[in-house]
């Protein structure tokens, strides 16, 4: 019942910003989540809400951090040469090998999980923005009160204006 309740939260919070996906959602019961972008398969496991690594602890953000990998794979050939997004982001399509050593919050970072890799990194903020709406203001309060950077305020604005082309 909860994923059906995570499913229907998401795909609100996905429509209010011009958005969908379709996407399959399955239970995991142990390991990390992780998803088949190119298949646009989720495979979440509900523990993975409570990780303080992440930007935000709700099984809502795991879901939408996902999403931000199947939305990067799906806008690849636009994000790929987009000299800026690189620069904010890093190479997110570099391959995926996570450098899982132990990380400081960082004030340039939304979370100590968007370290890991690039593409973490992008599927982070991407799952934040989702999950305010796109509503700046309340990206940078939150941003403010977990005491970020403007550079990662910047990247929220580049993905706002990227996510409106794509929408």
């Amino acid at each position: 019942m909860a994923f059906e309740r995570t499913r229907a939260s998401v795909d609100r919070k996905l429509e209010a910003l011009g958005l969908s996906a379709k996407y399959k959602m399955y239970r995991l019961g142990r390991g990390e989540s992780w998803c088949s972008e190119r298949r646009r398969v989720l495979h979440i496991n509900q523990r993975d809400a409570d990780s303080r690594m992440m930007a935000r602890q709700s099984i809502d953000h795991v879901v939408l951090h996902e999403l931000g990998h199947v939305f990067s794979y799906e806008n690849k050939a636009k994000l790929g040469r987009n000299a800026k997004a690189r620069r904010l982001f890093g190479n997110i399509y570099k391959h995926y090998r996570r450098n899982m050593k132990p990380k400081r919050n960082s004030p340039d970072f939304i979370s100590t999980y968007a370290q890991v890799h690039p593409a973490d990194n992008f599927a982070e903020v991407f799952g934040v923005y989702v999950h305010f709406g796109g509503d700046m203001k309340k990206v940078g309060k939150f941003l403010r009160s977990g005491g970020k950077s403007g550079v990662v305020m910047k990247q929220f604005r580049w993905l706002a204006g990227f996510v409106k082309q794509a929408g």
